[in-house]
């Protein structure tokens, strides 16, 4: 199993380190979940992950699905919305692949 791995990871947001000399370890082809109190950065965290923003300079060949926790709701359904999300598939039907 392929596995991503961070070191020596310092994240500050203004005067709050939240993370100082960390480390994150994931594998490929499994499913994570962050879990803390409300305003911990679990949120900043995720985004800059699936941004590649540094120190996350992640290979644009690996795929990263983020599902925010609040979006904007239209006329779609949950299901649709979520579908949507994944471009290779949306390229594919678009395509009549």
């Amino acid at each position: 199993m392929s596995q991503l791995k961070f070191t020596d990871i310092n994240i500050r947001v203004g005067s709050v380190d939240l993370i100082k000399n960390g480390t994150i370890s994931v594998c490929t082809n499994q499913k994570y979940a962050l879990v803390g109190q409300n305003g911990v950065g679990k949120t900043y965290l995720c985004d800059m992950i699936s941004n590649r923003t540094p120190p996350f300079e992640i290979d644009p060949s690996i795929r990263i699905h983020y599902v925010k926790q609040e979006v904007d709701g239209d006329e779609r359904t949950a299901l649709q919305t979520l579908l949507e999300t994944d471009s290779e598939r949306e390229y594919l039907l678009k395509n009549d692949c």
